[in-house]
């Protein structure tokens, strides 16, 4: 799945990964920044379907790289209110 998160990112490989845990699902809080200069941080959460099947619930806040401290503390707040 961690590929599949990349390309989500834009070809951004994570420069930091926390597990998180939200409502009884897991998922990762991630950083990163991507081939196009934006710098990201999403949520992933995981939550079991059916039939074996897994749904990613993505939320991904982004910036440009250079705007991205007057920003970080918002998206911060953003991802944190995903119930």
């Amino acid at each position: 799945m961690d590929g599949q998160i990349k390309a989500l990112l834009h070809g951004g490989d994570p420069t930091s990964k926390k597990a998180v845990t939200r409502r009884g699902m897991t998922g990762h809080l991630r950083e990163a920044q991507d081939d196009f200069g934006l710098r990201h941080i999403a949520l992933t959460l995981e939550e079991k379907a059916g039939g074996g099947m897994t749904v990613v619930n993505f939320f991904n806040c982004r910036v440009p790289a250079t705007q991205y401290d007057k920003y970080e503390e918002v998206f911060r707040r953003i991802l944190d209110s995903v119930q």
